[in-house]
């Protein structure tokens, strides 16, 4: 009763008035005298049956007190008065959901908004692994600002799924937008119905994104269409650049909406058959016109170009490349040439059969591509009449001699082709002659990018920058080259430009396809992986393409979850059993959970489609740690040999020269690390740097590195392999200990540490333990076991 409660409690908090009465407590508003703010004190009633109703009340105090998120009821205090416990608690001065709705009228827009708000307090429960178990509009404050917040967490649970939460959340959704349904976005609607089938396929975080861009959107009727954006002035175009920040989010849901409207089409490679016809003419017409109808695509308006590589698939009717790309429509194309022309026959399929919708046929020139393509793209309109664009002509661009140049550098890129050097330098050559061919650029960086990455050479991205730079003056529509400057900006690591020119990108080009990788790609560089998962996810439904499989592993990997990353490996190489990257990443996974050989056949597989210095050493490893050093250090040596310059492959090929009892060109390597590492080569991480500093002696430079370092990967388990070897080479066995049974404990397979160097650890019975429970059992008791764990 009231007039139990009245008076001052705790000698803080003088109590005012009856709130209400739940499932197991009843609700006071006090005064916090202390802090002069108001509070509920929700104290546990007297009248409950027998239960362990005191232990649920300091569960729902203590998983409270783990939250601080402007939508979660947040909780001040616990008390127990008189032998009645309470919790002190933040006043909503306002009503449940339920009846707020009852009392006022409200557009979809609001109640869109407390979705997202809603939805993203689930999703903080969800990140501190609290199940609420109890949602329901009756549980949701509105209080004032109209900030919708959690309440309620009586039957909270660490140990429920969180996916009966987001079921919960959908029938909550589709009881506050019932009678607004007929405003929806078809993206909602579908986003309903993802949150209520059985076992959703969603988190809560990303119904909270969805939710908060479909509230943005609903805010946003004055903003221009991207459409219309395209028609800006070169000037207006950058001015607009500096206010998109704030409505991008308006914008991408936009483009969300958009992937009902949006058509996406997959190119097949043309086929030619050239009886009498010079071979490499045909195929610089060939190469033309897969090139010029990919990127008549991406400029059309409503269509989106699948990517794909043709290799990677097992498939090869329109039927199978329709299904498997989830494409709404093929383009496919053929040649017949003879001596001097060939016939061209282009056609559009259609989902799911493959019925021609589209077609023309033409005599176009087999002596000069740029005619071929000019007279090829005229007809473009016959083709997607609903586009209402005019492809551009690319003559006065770039010369016949120049343009096949450019031809044979993109068919080689295309096709896997691993000479990022001389492709790189030959490109360079092409821009000077044709510095206004807006495409070179984007393959230019395409290329540098990717020798960036296999090669961990900064100076491709110097070269590319200075190419963008000058490109940006010479090319009609510096938008074009937006593409490049976002593999540029991803390679030096600038989170800021990545976004803001992913901006210009969605604004000039309505794919959200486009969109969701992007941001996912953005989102991975910020080491914010479960974030970057939920867009390449989203992108993957758009279009399952094998890039798009490859990134969600990736980021699923990289966010700690082998086994759902390994999940949208096999899917991807389901659709696409011949996709390199795919393969390498699969190996990798396999490779760390101890199960060499099929790390092997995997890296080998991948090799055997692409001859990448990634993937060589990545395999010198696996057989680094069969204790077949000869091979290891052959593959070490070839990507060595090809200029890569990974700090982690030439650590790898100093340990092995070191294992042979090549001393001296151990130490050349060693040296090389360290020399960058003094330069201030922020490509030799402090880990490799300590690594190589241990194994030349310098101990006391190594244990400084490893005290100071400044890892993004910090608690991960490789970081504390590295450690412990320093430890160890350094005579520390103690610490080196702690070290490894951290990389044990964080799921590194014991077999790791069969390296000779640890050998030395063996004379402590600590480590001995450490391996055995790590199922390593026979390291120190049979000698150095090198197969996998049992």
């Amino acid at each position: 009763m009231l007039s139990d409660r009245i008076g001052l409690v705790a000698q803080r908090y003088r109590i005012e008035s009856t709130l209400g009465r739940g499932g197991m407590g009843e609700v006071y508003l006090a005064d916090d005298t202390s802090l002069d703010r108001k509070v509920a004190i929700k104290y546990l009633r007297g009248d409950l049956p027998d239960g362990n109703w005191r232990d649920q009340m300091r569960d729902e105090a203590r998983l409270l007190a783990q939250l601080s998120h402007p939508n979660i009821v947040q909780i001040h205090d616990i008390l127990d008065e008189g032998g009645v416990p309470a919790m002190v608690m933040e006043y909503i001065d306002g009503r449940n959901l339920f009846i707020y709705l009852r009392e006022h009228r409200t557009d979809v827009s609001q109640r869109l908004h407390w979705l997202a708000q809603i939805s993203s307090g689930i999703a903080a429960l969800h990140e501190a692994g609290i199940c609420h178990r109890d949602l329901k509009m009756e549980n949701v404050l509105i209080g004032p600002g109209k900030i919708a917040k959690v309440s309620d967490f009586g039957i909270a649970s660490e140990t429920a799924d969180p996916q009966a939460d987001v079921s919960a959340l959908g029938n909550l959704a589709e009881a506050v937008l019932g009678d607004k349904k007929h405003e929806l976005s078809p993206s909602i609607r579908e986003l309903l119905q993802r949150m209520l089938e059985e076992q959703p396929d969603l988190g809560a975080a990303e119904a909270a994104h969805e939710f908060q861009l479909a509230y943005y959107a609903s805010t946003q009727q004055e903003t221009p269409l991207p459409d219309a954006l395209t028609r800006q002035s070169h000037s207006s175009r950058y001015l607009f650049g500096s206010i998109l920040v704030i409505a991008i989010a308006g914008f991408a849901y936009w483009y969300v909406l958009a992937s009902a409207n949006v058509t996406n089409v997959a190119v097949v490679p043309t086929t030619v058959t050239a009886a009498g016809a010079d071979d490499r003419e045909a195929r610089w017409l060939r190469t033309a016109l897969n090139q010029s109808v990919k990127q008549s695509v991406i400029d059309s308006t409503g269509l989106a170009l699948v990517q794909f590589r043709q290799e990677e698939l097992a498939v090869n009717t329109p039927v199978e490349l329709l299904a498997t790309l989830g494409a709404d429509s093929l383009l496919v194309s053929s040649l017949d040439c003879g001596q001097h022309t060939c016939e061209l026959s282009m056609a559009r399929l259609e989902a799911p059969d493959a019925s021609v919708s589209r077609q023309f046929n033409a005599t176009v020139p087999l002596d000069s591509a740029l005619d071929a393509v000019e007279q090829t793209m005229a007809q473009w309109p016959l083709l997607f009449p609903e586009t209402g664009v005019e492809v551009a002509s690319i003559a006065s661009q770039i010369s016949e001699e120049d343009y096949r140049a450019y031809l044979d550098i993109y068919r080689i890129h295309e096709q896997g082709g691993s000479n990022s050097v001389d492709l790189f330098a030959n490109l360079q050559t092409v821009i000077e002659r044709a510095p206004g061919y807006a495409p070179a650029y984007k393959l230019l960086a395409d290329i540098g990018y990717q020798a960036f990455q296999t090669m961990a050479a900064p100076q491709y991205l110097d070269a590319l920058e200075q190419q963008l730079g000058e490109g940006s003056r010479r090319v009609a529509d510096p938008a074009l080259l937006d593409t490049a400057w976002f593999e540029l900006y991803t390679g030096r690591g600038d989170i800021a430009e990545m976004q803001r020119v992913r901006d210009q990108i969605i604004a000039n080009n309505p794919d959200p396809a486009i969109a969701h990788y992007l941001q996912g790609r953005i989102l991975s560089k910020d080491k914010d992986f479960p974030a970057a998962a939920q867009s390449y996810a989203r992108a993957l439904r758009l279009q399952p393409t094998s890039e798009h499989y490859y990134a969600l592993a990736r980021s699923r990997y990289f966010g700690g979850d082998a086994t759902a990353a390994s999940e949208s490996l096999e899917q991807s190489l389901e659709r696409y059993p011949n996709s390199a990257k795919a393969l390498n990443l699969l190996a990798l996974i396999a490779f760390e959970q101890w199960s060499l050989e099929r790390a092997v056949n995997l890296w080998e597989r991948s090799l055997a489609l692409s001859d990448n210095p990634v993937v060589r050493s990545n395999l010198g490893n696996a057989y680094l740690y069969t204790e077949d050093y000869s091979t290891a250090r052959m593959h070490f040596a070839q990507a060595y040999a090809a200029d890569s310059q990974d700090a982690v492959l030439i650590l790898s090929l100093a340990d092995v020269e070191s294992l042979l009892g090549n001393t001296e060109r151990a130490r050349e390597l060693y040296t090389e690390l360290l020399g960058r590492h003094s330069a201030g080569d922020s490509l030799v991480f402090d880990e490799a740097a300590a690594q190589a500093a241990a194994h030349m002696g310098e101990f006391e430079r190594a244990l400084k590195l490893v005290k100071n370092q400044t890892s993004d990967f910090q608690g991960n388990p490789m970081i504390s392999f590295s450690n412990a070897l320093v430890y160890t080479l350094a005579g520390q066995s103690l610490a080196a200990l702690v070290e490894v049974d951290s990389a044990v404990s964080g799921g590194m397979s014991g077999h790791f540490f069969d390296l000779p160097w640890f050998d030395r650890l063996c004379a402590e019975n600590r480590f001995t333990e450490i391996m055995t429970a790590a199922g390593n059992t026979g390291r120190c008791t049979g000698g150095v076991t090198s197969g996998p764990a049992p």
